[in-house]
């Protein structure tokens, strides 16, 4: 399958459809668990960072 070329594997891909039918009661294909992992993991690559100590001072960042 070409899409599973990509950052997530077939393993990691099969855990993820055991967890969401194990929490939403749905059986996902690959195709639609990959579209979901995959969005779900842009999204904790946005929101999780490091703290930088210049937010936590209260200081401007220049760009």
């Amino acid at each position: 399958m070409k899409m599973m070329d990509s950052m997530i594997s077939k393993e990691a891909l099969e855990k993820f459809k055991d967890l969401y039918k194990e929490r939403f009661g749905k059986d996902l294909d690959d195709a639609e668990a990959f579209g979901k992992a995959s969005k779900l993991l842009n999204l904790v690559s946005i929101v999780y960072r490091p703290i930088q100590k210049e937010w936590i001072r209260g200081e401007k960042r220049e760009n």
